[in-house]
């Protein structure tokens, strides 16, 4: 099976629009502490998969759901609701983070910062990452990247999910 990182799409489509926090809200704040927010969409409208001015990514019910059917145990998925505002239209979605992270790096084929442990380039061990379908290796940045399987691209992609775009990942042979 394939693996793909889950992103924005990479031409920064003017249409999609990015949701901001309202003054005061910590500018480090994370998904994983309950925060009550009511962003506001600003420079474009809603889509499935948003970027907020807080770095969470933002998921609408449907991109939601489809992840969480897919998601295991140990992908340690989590979510925080919140609401996103565009004029008098207000919508649910969901800012993504993980309670760990994914044991799936393989160390001798990741490339990293010379004389760090900050990844340039991430490669998997393809006898690890078989155990997820959605995960990261950072979870402590609110803006990690998410890796998804190719199930669960295949699925947000069929249903039409906007504003998202999957890059293919590295994956060391098994």
């Amino acid at each position: 099976m394939n693996y793909y990182q889950l992103m924005p799409p990479e031409n920064d489509d003017p249409d999609i629009g990015i949701a901001y926090a309202p003054e005061g809200v910590d500018a480090l704040a994370h998904p994983r502490n309950s925060y009550d927010i009511a962003f506001t969409l600003r420079d474009g409208s809603f889509a499935d998969l948003m970027m907020s001015d807080l770095g969470w990514r933002l998921f609408s019910d449907t991109a939601t759901a489809i992840i969480s059917s897919f998601a295991t145990q140990e992908d340690g998925l989590q979510w925080q609701k919140t609401r996103v505002q565009l004029g008098d239209e207000s919508r649910t979605y969901s800012g993504i983070w993980f309670a760990r992270a994914a044991k799936v790096l393989d160390s001798e084929q990741t490339r990293y910062v010379f004389g760090t442990d900050i990844i340039i380039v991430p490669c998997f061990d393809g006898n690890l990452i078989g155990r997820h379908q959605v995960f990261t290796w950072e979870p402590e940045l609110s803006s990690a990247p998410i890796i998804v399987s190719e199930a669960i691209r295949d699925v947000l992609l069929k249903s039409g999910c906007t504003g998202m775009f999957f890059s293919a990942v590295k994956i060391a042979p098994k």
